[in-house]
């Protein structure tokens, strides 16, 4: 994410499971930091999720997949709590769990974890009053499946802001569907479902990488919110794929002073 001063720090292979890259950077003066997980479903193994959640009794009933999500978010978010990728110094079990399932973070810290296909995000930032933090990221649908969310996702005002933007009708349908999952994820409270007319899409600015909506506040007037995208082109062969697949990720960070 070129415009919120995102470099790469280090990379390196953490496992036969997962590939991790740490991120350092300030979105709008805040301290943030990203990390990026590239696994490999065929390379999960039930001891990895064992060594670090035996003690999790609710997964005992999930399915492979949802273990593979698990443990891949989590050691994203270990990193990124931790500030390291090696395997051996990350300790995903301390995060805790809450009821709904969101991650149960630090006190001085917030987060956000997300993962889509075989690629997993977490960025964490410093607890303070205030202080809003998410992140999503998702591949991008196909132009029949667009057209179906579309529907979902857009307002009438909403398509005509994708159609002013020039942006590919796909791709423009994934990055406002994962900005709205963003907002809410940083917004919302425990138990509560996601709506997508509760921030309104108002601008996209591909210069800055940057989707601009509004909501309303605690006191009834509109807020402008800016999450920040980035396009990321995962090279890696897949079963839903044999070619490249382009992904979004999008995170909002904001802090009340």
């Amino acid at each position: 994410m070129e415009n919120s001063r995102l470099m790469t720090a280090n990379t390196r292979d953490t496992s036969s499971f997962i590939q991790l890259s740490l991120h350092n950077g300030a979105i709008h003066g805040l301290p943030v930091t990203l990390v990026i997980g590239r696994f490999t479903r065929a390379k999960f193994e039930h001891r990895d999720f064992a060594h670090y959640f035996a003690d999790l009794d609710e997964a005992e009933n999930w399915c492979p997949k949802r273990r593979q999500d698990y443990l891949a978010g989590r050691l994203c978010a270990a990193a990124a709590s931790q500030g390291t990728v090696a395997l051996s110094h990350l300790a995903p079990q301390g995060i805790g769990r809450h009821a709904d399932g969101r991650p149960a973070w630090h006190r001085d810290i917030t987060g956000s974890i997300s993962h889509s296909g075989e690629l997993a995000l977490a960025v964490v930032a410093g607890a303070g009053e205030g202080v809003c933090l998410g992140t999503d990221v998702e591949f991008k649908v196909g132009q029949k499946q667009a057209q179906g969310l579309g529907r979902f996702v857009l307002s009438e005002t909403e398509k005509e802001v994708v159609r002013a933007s020039g942006l590919n009708f796909s791709l423009a349908v994934t990055l406002v569907f994962s900005a709205k999952e963003t907002l809410f994820k940083a917004f919302s409270e425990p138990g509560e479902r996601l709506s997508f007319t509760r921030a309104r899409l108002v601008g996209i600015d591909i210069g800055q990488q940057a989707l601009q909506f509004v909501a309303d506040g605690e006191n009834g007037n509109p807020v402008l919110h800016t999450v920040l995208f980035a396009l990321i082109l995962d090279a890696k062969k897949s079963s839903d794929s044999p070619l490249r697949q382009l992904a979004v990720a999008t995170l909002y960070l904001a802090a009340n002073k």
